[in-house]
């Protein structure tokens, strides 16, 4: 199958297209950004934990670093949290 020879469309190549700013209560632009990681080693556990938001036209983000004992008990938590989300995909 051939096509047909199709008539050349001439474009502003200055044009630009200018977009209205947002509202800031604008539900398009927003999100939600959470990272943590826990290990544990030698009795104690480590726990970093990364949070940003962009929400109403504000960002704003939070970081936060510990060790902790009792590593039995917070990688017992963990599972049981992983899977319990698992089960809900």
């Amino acid at each position: 199958m051939k096509l047909g020879k199709r008539a050349v469309r001439n474009v502003e190549t200055d044009a630009v297209e200018v977009i209205a700013l947002a509202s800031r209560a604008d539900p398009l632009v927003s999100f939600r950004y959470s990272y943590t990681e826990i290990s544990a080693l030698g009795g104690k556990a480590h726990v970093k934990s990364k949070q940003a938001r962009l929400e109403e036209g504000r960002f704003t983000s939070e970081t936060f670093e510990g060790d902790l004992d009792r590593t039995d008990q917070i990688v017992s938590d963990a599972q049981h949290y992983s899977l319990a989300r698992r089960r809900f995909l």
